[in-house]
């Protein structure tokens, strides 16, 4: 039997939707505890239990202190808790249960050090102080009779989307606040009032919702289901601008775009094949970043951003926003704007 010197056998890592005669030498056909990671495989330490909630978590969040480290866990009812010995309840005392359903979940993070999670149905909550003996609560100042299906942070403004004001949607609005003190928040959303700088502003030239906000270094990234805008502090009378970035694609669900390194940059990729793939996995390559495996999953936190066409055409071959999603093959990949 010949021996052929491979090299680079981590470069690629494992490949399973084609045949094994069918793959280069540095793919591998099927992989058991081991992880490919920087062109090395590494064995995988394997796992243990941490803990076992008391209720099903929908959504984690880490909550660093001065001394201790809590995880805030949602679910679709309650919130809980983990100090790193316990489990408490922590669910809101005012306003009953949670409404948050499967579909539309859990969003949150962590602004001058109070953390704040959303749901889209209920009003904002925020964890004031972080202390198991503190309940959550609606987050200060947040304007009456009105939901947001996404919340985050940038500057030292609370950027909220797709707005629901008394039963009315307002599913292509971005709304943000005056900008907060150090270790505060803010003091007003009332867009009305000339001494505050809150103000909100439609995006309205596609017919999509927004989606999702991601901080780019100076600019706050508008993901919507059809386009993607760069929105930017100017200050002034306007505080912010609105540019469009393409309108030829746009975001496949909330918890969809993540940084990776070096830091603060986003990455996503355009379609350029029509053939199917059936899994999870699609490999990517680009000169800027090298090559990799794209996760492609809507529930999980460690999703990256996929960006992708609204109509159907044989160059998308797929617009399903299902859980189990099958995906054509990525054949290209950009860092800060779309390939063409």
């Amino acid at each position: 039997m010949n021996i052929f010197p491979v090299g680079g056998v981590g470069s690629i890592g494992m490949v399973a939707d084609k045949k094994p005669h069918e793959l280069p030498f540095q793919a591998w056909s099927d992989a058991r505890n081991v992880r490919f990671l920087d062109a090395f495989v590494e064995k995988f330490l394997g796992e243990t239990s941490y803990t076992t909630p008391n209720i099903a978590p929908y959504f984690l969040l880490p909550v660093p202190t001065v001394t201790n480290i809590f995880w805030l866990l949602a679910g679709l009812a309650k919130t809980h808790c983990f100090d790193g010995t316990a489990h408490t309840d922590i669910t809101r005392t005012v306003g009953g249960d949670y409404a948050a359903t499967e579909d539309l979940n859990w969003t949150g993070s962590v602004f001058n050090g109070i953390p704040l999670i959303n749901n889209s149905v209920d009003a904002p909550q925020m964890w004031s102080p972080v202390a198991a003996s503190q309940a959550l609560q609606a987050l200060s100042n947040w304007p009456a009779n009105t939901t947001c299906r996404t919340l985050r942070a940038f500057r030292n403004f609370l950027i909220a989307g797709d707005i629901t004001k008394s039963g009315t949607r307002y599913k292509q609005m971005v709304k943000w606040s005056h900008p907060a003190g150090v270790g505060a928040l803010p003091s007003s959303w009332d867009e009305t009032d000339a001494t505050k700088d809150a103000g909100e502003w439609p995006l309205a030239e596609t017919p999509g919702a927004i989606l999702d906000f991601v901080p780019l270094r100076d600019l706050n990234i508008v993901y919507k289901e059809d386009a993607v805008y760069k929105m930017q502090w100017v200050g002034g009378v306007y505080v912010f601008s609105f540019r469009e970035l393409t309108t030829e694609i746009g975001l496949l669900s909330r918890r969809c775009a993540v940084g990776f390194k070096p830091a603060f940059k986003r990455f996503w990729v355009k379609v350029t094949s029509t053939g199917m793939m059936g899994s999870k996995l699609c490999r990517f390559s680009t000169g800027a970043c090298g090559g990799g495996w794209l996760i492609i999953s809507t529930r999980r936190t460690t999703s990256v951003v996929l960006l992708w066409r609204m109509q159907k055409s044989p160059k998308c071959g797929f617009v399903s926003r299902r859980v189990e999603i099958r995906c054509p093959l990525l054949q290209s990949c950009g860092i800060g704007k779309t390939t063409r």
